[in-house]
């Protein structure tokens, strides 16, 4: 189990592996710190000033990767 200093130190290590949705970001950081109130909305903001810093790239939904795998032959 990893060592977070802190609730967006979750979230921007979750988002920098890219795999999880928001909410199930949100719910990972509240795991941490049950007295947290991070919500998708919150994860949204964190994510929103890391593209902005050019630390994070811009989400590509998954049923749209899903789809584009689907036809690539």
């Amino acid at each position: 189990m990893s060592t977070f200093k802190n609730c967006t130190h979750v979230v921007k290590a979750c988002l920098i592996e890219g795999e999880l949705s928001y909410k199930a970001i949100a719910n990972k950081a509240r795991e941490h710190f049950p007295d947290a109130r991070t919500t998708d909305k919150s994860v949204a903001s964190i994510a929103r000033d890391m593209r902005k810093a050019g630390l994070l790239e811009k989400r590509v939904p998954t049923t749209t990767r899903e789809v584009q795998l689907a036809f690539d032959f």
